[in-house]
Order: C-alpha cells, then structure tokens, then sequence
C-alpha cells in the first residue's frame, strides 16, 4: 500500500497539472476563433468592431437595425473549458480594438487565473 500510495503522490500531481495546462490551451484556441470572428464582424461594418459590451451577443444573433451584419459569426457564445461565457473589454491601442478574454477556473474577473491570448 506504501509503494501505491507513493506512486500516487508522484503521479496525481502531473496529471492535474496537464489537465489545467490542457484547458488554458482549450480556452486559448476558443478566444483565438473569437477575435478571428471579430474580425469577419468589422469587415461587414467597414472597420467598425461592436461595442465590447455587446461584441459576444453581437457574434450570435444581430442587433436590432443592423442591416450590415452578416452572420451569425459563431453558431453560439463562445465558451472558455470551464463552461463560462468568454468576455470582451476594449483594448486600448492594440491590433485588434477588442480583447477577448477568459475569467478563467475561479469564474471572477481580475484575478490571476484570468486567461487572454497574447497579441504578438
């Protein structure tokens, strides 16, 4: 029983942590797909990104009046690998105007397990 349990304590560590590290990468690939989604949305607006308040609903259903758009631009709201709706803020001075973001495993904005796509 020893001998299990310590091979135990070896291995149940390095298998969470490739799960997390496995479910950051998910996350990343869906926020990536999101600002490629964006991206389609401002074409169809001759520049114009929504406005980072409304820009997930804006990539689902159509706003009211909008005549420009031509999606739906994802089947349904994008989600992070803990099933959350991913998030959107204005940029600031970036390529994209718009970041896309996850809150991450703890589900509460601002705190360190957040998780963005770093723009190169």
């Amino acid at each position: 029983m020893a001998i299990l349990a310590l091979i135990a304590s070896m291995v149940v560590p390095n298998l969470l942590n490739r799960q997390k590290h496995a479910n950051v990468n998910a996350t990343r690939i869906n926020i990536t797909a999101t600002e490629q989604s964006l991206k389609m949305y401002a074409i169809d607006h001759v520049g114009q990104y929504p406005d980072a308040t409304k820009a997930i609903d804006s990539l689902v259903t159509s706003p009211t009046h909008d005549y420009q758009w031509n999606g739906p631009y994802l089947g349904k709201a994008p989600t992070d690998a803990w099933g959350q709706v991913l998030r959107c803020t204005e940029a600031g001075g970036s390529e994209l105007p718009l970041r896309v973001y996850s809150v991450g495993p703890d589900g509460r904005d601002g705190t360190d397990d957040d998780v963005y796509v770093e723009v190169s």
